[in-house]
């Protein structure tokens, strides 16, 4: 069973697309501090699906082509076996 979970990182809603003042107003931070702190909670979530998505059955996907009509392709990388991740790089 293959889930994707699928977090834009390319939107224009993130800290790294505004001004100082504008991330003041938003974050409470300055602007690169806001940029670490953003980064730092999409590690933090990276790393807890990783832990609980092999447990649901999960596989880890990668983008083997996209287009530009926004249609994008994915492939298998690892999958869960026992109590870790398994490589599936050819």
């Amino acid at each position: 069973m293959v889930y994707h979970f699928h977090v834009p990182a390319d939107t224009e809603d993130g800290p790294e697309y505004l001004d100082n003042d504008s991330a003041r107003y938003y974050f409470d931070l300055c602007r690169s501090h806001a940029i670490r702190k953003y980064e730092a909670e999409q590690r933090k979530i990276n790393k807890i699906l990783a832990k609980i998505g092999g447990a649901y059955g999960m596989d880890k996907l990668a983008i083997y082509a996209r287009f530009s009509n926004g249609e994008t392709w994915y492939t298998k990388t690892a999958e869960w076996r026992g109590k870790q991740w398994v490589n599936n790089l050819n």
